[in-house]
């Protein structure tokens, strides 16, 4: 449905990375392919935190902002004899907030503005016309914010992938 793609432009996808590795070296390893802050980072890398309890991880380009690109929140887990890092890939709380908001205040505009429209004969029959722009505005914008950011889940993935099997290259990443 695009209604549906429109407010959520990156829907949470869960997602399990295993390992033999003891919870504590896997941690360790992906600490090391990973940055702890963007501060000082003048390359693109896998940014943020990562302790057992959680992990939270996006892809930083140098110069390039994108609040609607995925991010990954986890944690780990020992399930089976196996070390698990599980969690999704999902949107900040903060963008999902500000996109319902957006749509929300659009759909309440044109609601409103038809109203005032229909009661008003002929002064404000256009008026309504604003609300459905503003949300094909919105909608062309997060479609695009999530074209550009539709690599930053596959980076994440292949640093996650790599410093569990021990190639990991201290947090920077060359396509």
């Amino acid at each position: 449905m695009l209604l549906e793609k429109l407010v959520s432009p990156y829907r949470s996808v869960t997602v399990t990375f295993s390992t033999s590795l003891p919870v504590e070296i896997a941690i360790v390893r992906l600490r090391g392919a990973t940055e702890p802050s963007i501060l000082g980072t003048k390359k693109e890398a896998a940014v943020g935190t990562v302790t057992r309890q959680r992990v939270f991880l996006h892809r930083l380009v140098p110069g390039k902002g994108n609040s609607f690109k995925p991010i990954f929140v986890g944690r780990f887990d020992v399930a089976e004899g196996e070390t698990q890092l599980r969690g999704r890939f999902t949107m900040h709380w903060l963008v999902k907030l500000f996109t319902a908001s957006w749509y929300a205040g659009c759909i309440y505009w044109t609601v409103l503005a038809t109203r005032i429209a229909l009661e008003e004969r002929g002064v404000l029959t256009l008026v309504p016309l604003l609300g459905v722009v503003m949300i094909l505005l919105g909608g062309s914008v997060v479609l695009f914010l999530r074209w550009l950011a539709a690599d930053d889940r596959r980076f994440l993935e292949e640093v996650i992938t790599r410093a569990f099997s021990g190639s990991a290259s201290g947090g920077s990443h060359a396509p």
